[in-house]
Parts: structure tokens; sequence; C-alpha cells
């Protein structure tokens, strides 16, 4: 699992080679600073929630596993999520509970594909919910 992690430093630094640095300079300068801040403030907030939510998953499947070992897989399947293309990394949740809990591979995959389900159907609600604000406000501008 070491060269997990020296591939997604070589990665990075291949990105930040390629990287056209007086476009970023232009991109900076039209941020909205307070913003971008509230937002990576919010992200450990993310992360809790949704490695909470998959912990309750697992619990729900009557596998013991630990808040502490779900919220780390929960960081590895989002850390090799963030360097394979179609966040593959999810899937390395289902190993690491199949490994350290002994749970059969196949309820830990089907564990896994719950929980990006429930991510698909928490973006369509949300979404849904945009679109009926939305038609609402311009209707009524009308």
């Amino acid at each position: 699992m070491r060269w997990f992690r020296l591939l997604g430093v070589f990665i990075f630094a291949f990105i930040l080679y390629q990287l056209n640095w007086t476009q970023v300079g232009i991109v900076f300068q039209e941020i909205r600073w307070p913003l971008l801040v509230s937002a990576i403030l919010l992200i450990p907030f993310l992360v809790v929630i949704k490695a909470t939510r998959w912990y309750f998953l697992v619990q729900q499947q009557g596998i013991n596993y630990s808040y502490r070992n779900a919220v780390v897989t929960y960081l590895c399947g989002l850390y090799l999520g963030f360097i394979t293309p179609g966040r593959l990394g999810d899937l390395v949740k289902a190993y690491y509970l199949n490994r350290e809990a002994g749970a059969p591979l196949a309820s830990s995959f089907a564990n896994v594909i719950f929980d990006r389900l429930l991510d698909l159907f928490l973006l369509i609600s949300i979404g849904t919910a945009a679109l009926v604000y939305f038609f609402y406000s311009v209707l009524s501008f009308w």
C-alpha cells in the first residue's frame, strides 16, 4: 500500500509541473476568499458525517468494526478515490472490511455500492430541491 502514497505524490508533482502558473495567478485574483475558506473548513465535517454514515451501514450488516477503523478506512478510500478514475478508491473500503473484520467480500462490496447509492440519492434530492426553488423563484419573478 505504500506505493499508493508515492503514486499520489508523483501524480500531484506532475500536475504541478504541467500547470500554467500565469493562468493560476489570474484565477487566484478572482477567487472569493471567504467562500473558499468556508468551503475548506466544512470539508472535515463532511468527511466525518460520511464516515459515520458508512460506519452505521457496516453496523447494520452486523459486522464488528470499530468507529476508528471505519473513519481511517473511509479516509483511505477517499484518498485512493481522488487518484483513480471513476473514484474506484471507494472499493478499497470493501477490501479493508473483508481483511480486517472478516466480512464476506460480497457483503463488503454491497455495503460500498449502497453507500454510493445513498450519495447519488442525496445528490438527486438536493438537485431536485434546487430546481424547484429555481423554478418557483423564476415563476414568481414573472
